[in-house]
C-alpha cells in the first residue's frame, strides 16, 4: 500500500501539531504499520513500527498485536470493554459501529476517546494507527482527545518529513 500522510492539529494553540507518514505491509487482517511521525514544533522525526489486527482475525495474532481494529454492527462500548479485556496488551483498540465509534489507548492511565470520523479524515485502520504513532511520539492522550486530524496530500507531508536532497 502506498504511503499516507496525516496532521495532527490540536484544539490547544499552545499545543504544537504533528504530521505523520504511514506505510503499512498487510496480509488479510494482520499489518505491519511503520510512521515517521515529526511533531511541527521540534521538527525532529519519530519513527515507530506497530503491529495492527483487524478483528475477527487469528487469535494467536491478536494475543500479540500493538493496535486492534473492529467494527461491529450494535454499539460499541460493550465490545470494546471485551477486547481490552481480553487483550490488556494492545495499546490501542478501536471499535467502530454505525452509532459513534470508541478508542481505548492503554497505558498507566487508559482514556476512552470517541472519535468522530468525517470527510477528509482518515480511514478507520489508519485512525488507529495514527493514534499508536502520536502516542509513541509522545503526544499526550488528552490532546488526542479533543484534536482535529485530516489526511494531507503525500507531497505536502515530504516536504516536512524528508531532508532537501530527498524531497
Amino acid at each position: 500500500m502506498p504511503p499516507r500522510a496525516a496532521l495532527l492539529a490540536p484544539n490547544d494553540p499552545t499545543r504544537p501539531g504533528a504530521l505523520a507518514l504511514l506505510t503499512e505491509s498487510a496480509t488479510g487482517p494482520i499489518a505491519e504499520v511503520e510512521t515517521t511521525v515529526v511533531p511541527l514544533d521540534t521538527g525532529a522525526p519519530v519513527r515507530e513500527h506497530h503491529l495492527r489486527v483487524a478483528l475477527p482475525g487469528p487469535d494467536e495474532w491478536a494475543a500479540v498485536a500493538d493496535v486492534l481494529v473492529q467494527t461491529v454492527p450494535g454499539e460499541p462500548g460493550p465490545r470494546l470493554a471485551e477486547l481490552v479485556a481480553r487483550h490488556p496488551g494492545a495499546l490501542v483498540v478501536a471499535v467502530r459501529a454505525r452509532t459513534g465509534s470508541l478508542v481505548r489507548i492503554g497505558g498507566s492511565e487508559p482514556t476512552v476517546l470517541s472519535v468522530n470520523i468525517g470527510e477528509g479524515t482518515p480511514a478507520w485502520s489508519m485512525w488507529a494507527s495514527l493514534i499508536h504513532a502520536w502516542l509513541a511520539a509522545g503526544v499526550p492522550s488528552a490532546v488526542l482527545a479533543t484534536a482535529a486530524v485530516r489526511r494531507v496530500r503525500l507531497r505536502a507531508a515530504r516536504s516536512h518529513l524528508l531532508p532537501p536532497s530527498r524531497r
